[in-house]
């Protein structure tokens, strides 16, 4: 072998090392959640609503919901998501109050869910 054919291949190998080291556990969990996501066929009933119901029907139905802000029913989910307030919220934007209230973020793959309805048209079926 001849000398810069192992120069190169040590910075390779230097390269390569620094790029896996640069890597979070965090950012490396999330790529993991994201990958193993299931968003084939997102629909309201089937995927959104248990969503809601599990995350934030417990504050958001009912005769008075929180903040008049109710997610127990088709119309008013596709409402709030129609105006970028159900992802603002869940994304934890600047400028949207983060939700769920007191709690963590969703996941990656639960948010990346509702962005597919919504990019979808906030298809009903």
């Amino acid at each position: 072998m001849n000398n810069n054919f192992k120069i190169v291949s040590a910075l390779l190998l230097a390269f390569s090392v620094l790029i896996l080291a640069s890597c979070k556990k965090d950012d490396m969990e999330t790529l993991s959640t994201v990958s193993n996501c299931d968003t084939t066929n997102v629909t309201f009933s089937q995927t959104i609503q248990p969503l809601l119901n599990t995350h934030c029907n417990s504050c958001h139905s009912g005769n008075f919901p929180s903040a008049g802000v109710a997610l127990d029913n088709y119309q008013a989910v596709k409402a709030v998501a129609s105006s970028g307030v159900l992802l603002g919220t869940i994304r934890h934007e600047n400028g949207y109050s983060p939700m769920p209230k007191n709690s963590t973020k969703l996941n990656d793959c639960d948010i990346r869910k509702v962005e597919i309805w919504i990019q979808n048209g906030s298809l009903e079926n």
